[in-house]
């Protein structure tokens, strides 16, 4: 059986941009409570932009679980088959 790919790396990228910060102080477990620059408004940045390059749609129940990097990496491995 193929394992799912790994999308962190790419996820990380994202976070990278909308936050303006460094790749490197961004870690698996990095979120809000981490990062200070990841706030509500720009939450909704990061996963707009992670709908539109993997070219998927999120709940509003997916949505508010996705609050880090490894949390939002398993719903895309959901979600993209």
């Amino acid at each position: 059986m193929k394992s799912k790919p790994d999308y962190k790396k790419q996820i990380k990228i994202i976070v990278s941009k909308v936050l303006n910060i460094d790749i490197k102080k961004i870690s698996d477990k990095s979120g809000p409570n981490i990062l200070n620059k990841w706030d509500s408004l720009n939450h909704l940045n990061i996963i707009l932009a992670c709908e539109e390059y993997f070219k998927v749609s999120f709940s509003n129940s997916e949505l508010i679980e996705m609050l880090d990097i490894d949390t939002i990496n398993e719903i895309l491995k959901e979600k993209i088959q």
